[in-house]
């Protein structure tokens, strides 16, 4: 929504129902993922094999408007053709969210969202062309920057490294040359599904 708010406020569009409109389907899709994030809380579910494609679709429609009024692109990989993944939906989607957010806040040219797999593993690989970018925030509040003395502003990074974690996946983050982030979960199996 900041991000949406700061670029109208910087770049104006001639209709500024369009910053309005988006700004209301993001404070839905919050009020959505709070729900989401509170029921899972609550339950001792088990993480399930998640179809990535519907996924990644709704992710592309969420971050391209916001790219292309900052003057960038987000290209998201369709998926059609990747395995599931063993995962929660609602966690997945928050930390793609945050990671794509990141990228565009922090980094810099084109954002690009990427799967791969093997024969154990689904990646989801979130990558830019900048190469400032906030790498990793410690338990103490502090960022590691990969560059000496910490920085102390956003919590994002932490959050999807949680929220990964917590789907027995791992993050991983890679600053050389260009910002590259990953989420790998195990992949689904035929016994899974």
């Amino acid at each position: 929504m900041r991000t949406t708010l700061e670029a109208e406020l910087s770049y104006p569009r001639a209709d500024p129902a369009l910053a309005l409109s988006e700004v209301l389907g993001d404070i839905d899709r919050l009020e959505t993922t709070i729900a989401e994030l509170l029921d899972i809380a609550r339950t001792n579910d088990r993480p399930v094999a998640i179809e990535l494609a519907p996924v990644l679709a709704g992710l592309a429609a969420a971050w391209a408007p916001r790219a292309a009024a900052k003057g960038r692109s987000v290209t998201v990989d369709p998926a059609r053709h990747s395995p599931a993944a063993i995962g929660h939906l609602t966690m997945l989607r928050h930390a793609l969210d945050v990671l794509v957010d990141n990228a565009l806040v922090h980094g810099d040219g084109a954002i690009n969202v990427a799967v791969t797999h093997d024969d154990h593993t689904v990646t989801v690989t979130v990558s830019d062309d900048g190469t400032s970018f906030l790498v990793d925030r410690h338990d103490d509040g502090n960022i590691d920057t990969g560059h000496g003395a910490p920085q102390t502003s956003g919590r994002g990074l932490a959050l999807a490294r949680r929220l990964v974690a917590a789907q027995y996946g791992r993050l991983t983050i890679e600053n050389n040359p260009n910002t590259r982030v990953s989420i790998h979960l195990r992949r689904a199996t035929v016994d899974s599904e």
